[in-house]
């Protein structure tokens, strides 16, 4: 459980082109309050534009009904 809601550990069929499955964390928000809810939108936005090697690449997003859940690659340290 994480400060927005739960962080889950999943399985994506076909999110990457070169695999089948791909292991994911898809982390979800379930607050209603405001400060959550931006803070939320400012991780989905700096994800969204950062692309290097050491940091985890944002996969995905939905945000079509509540909760909205975010898809990060996974990284087992």
């Amino acid at each position: 459980r994480g400060v927005f809601g739960e962080v889950f550990l999943a399985k994506a069929r076909a999110i990457e082109e070169a695999d089948q499955e791909t292991l994911v964390l898809v982390k979800s928000l379930q607050s209603r309050e405001e400060t959550h809810r931006t803070e939320f939108r400012r991780e989905l936005e700096m994800f969204g534009k950062l692309n290097h090697a050491h940091v985890v690449r944002l996969l995905g997003i939905c945000r079509e009904t509540e909760p909205h859940y975010m898809i990060l690659e996974y990284v087992d340290l």
